[in-house]
């Protein structure tokens, strides 16, 4: 513990005299972490890794059979799908409420990290 406190003296601030001696130490070696803003509009959401972490792709996206019809556009709350050749989803907003998936006409949107599955994904897929 005291090679801790040696390596960043700003902890003795955090943990005054004795109370240092009931620090909890804990090490994050391989992980998946997403970061949410969701104070803002549109939301702003970003994955990282740690160590080996890997991160695995969840959400949903728009495939070739996109018609170009816009009816995701309409039920995006967050309104961050763009027209196109299919229309793309801006990740990075997304909020995963998964409006664009149920609403989609041609089921043309696919749910993201469901190995490969679309609308068979199953109730309470969780990704």
């Amino acid at each position: 513990m005291r090679t801790i406190f040696e390596e960043q003296p700003y902890l003795s601030n955090v943990y005054p005299g004795d109370t240092r001696e009931i620090g909890i130490v804990f090490v994050i070696r391989d992980a998946q972490i997403e970061y949410f803003n969701l104070g803002v509009n549109p939301i702003f959401r970003q994955s990282y890794t740690v160590g080996e972490g890997q991160v695995t792709q969840k959400g949903y996206e728009i495939t070739e059979k996109c018609i170009g019809c816009g009816t995701c556009t309409k039920h995006c709350p967050q309104r961050c799908i763009r027209p196109g050749e299919p229309f793309e989803i801006q990740q990075e907003n997304c909020l995963h409420c998964g409006n664009c998936f149920e609403q989609c006409p041609v089921s043309a949107v696919k749910k993201r990290g469901c190995g490969g599955a679309e609308r068979d994904c199953g109730v309470g897929c969780l990704y």
